[in-house]
């Protein structure tokens, strides 16, 4: 009796651990890249490529597109980073992830980059040691 539980228990196994990753294959589809945010009021489906850079608020982040919709989501900065697609996004402060995509310039002597996409344009501050790890990185 036993051995039947054991033999069915681990003939289960697989397929719960396929089904698993076929959902979580079939939900990444379906949302076309999109990740999913929480909000005050419910949640948000973002593509990524819409967010400008992110800027750190407490315990929330806003989300910052070129458009004025801006959003605030219910998540540290750090938490969110981990969603971000690491090749295109980049933490330049504890308090900035820019998209690398619009990123326009970086000045070494002001420690500063600046953030463009059409007639939006923005400068932020980026730490000395991110801005290495930038140097670096855009070689």
């Amino acid at each position: 009796m036993i051995n039947e539980l054991l033999q069915r228990l681990s003939a289960e196994r697989p397929k719960n651990l396929i089904t698993s990753k076929l959902d979580s294959l079939f939900s990444y589809i379906n949302n076309f890249g999109k990740i999913r945010l929480n909000i005050r009021n419910g949640f948000l489906l973002v593509n990524p490529a819409d967010i400008l850079y992110l800027e750190a608020e407490s315990s929330y982040t806003r989300l910052v597109y070129e458009t004025n919709k801006d959003e605030t989501v219910c998540l540290n900065l750090g938490l969110i980073e981990e969603a971000l697609p690491s090749k295109t996004f980049f933490r330049i402060s504890r308090s900035h992830i820019i998209n690398l995509d619009y990123l326009e310039s970086v000045s070494r002597k002001t420690k500063t980059c600046i953030i463009n996409r059409n007639s939006f344009s923005k400068t932020l501050k980026i730490s000395g040691d991110r801005l290495k790890l930038l140097d670096l990185r855009m070689s």
